[in-house]
């Protein structure tokens, strides 16, 4: 099965997305800004989701990426400022990394549909 990296691993959907992967037995590293608050039943890196160098560093050993966090300043959301709020990610949105070899996006969103495709059988 796949390794697969998962921002946004402790809030409501990057849990349940974690779960469902898990249950199909592919291993799932969270990917987290800080410490979790509560226990995960997964292995989480602590990674700097604004340092690209960090996040090429803690994608090495996946096979794909399921981006799943929220800027979750729901008093101020503000869209664009959400989408930006981790430029470290921002390679997979096809703008330049600067770096090493990144998780391809395209293959990553096939990963998702295969397993899916193999939840609802």
């Amino acid at each position: 099965m796949a390794r697969v990296a998962l921002t946004g691993g402790t809030g409501f959907l990057g849990s349940n997305v974690a779960e469902v992967l898990t249950d199909a037995g592919h291993d799932v590293l969270v990917l987290t800004r800080a410490t979790p608050s509560m226990e995960v039943p997964w292995s989480y890196a602590v990674v700097d989701t604004s340092d690209t160098h960090a996040v090429q560093r803690a994608l090495e050993s996946v096979d794909a990426l399921v981006h799943t966090a929220i800027a979750n300043d729901f008093q101020n959301l503000d869209a664009g400022a959400a989408y930006n709020a981790y430029p470290g990610l921002s390679p997979l949105r096809g703008q330049d990394s600067g770096g090493g070899p990144m998780v391809d996006a395209k293959a990553s969103v096939e990963f998702l549909r295969a397993v899916a495709a193999e939840a609802t059988v």
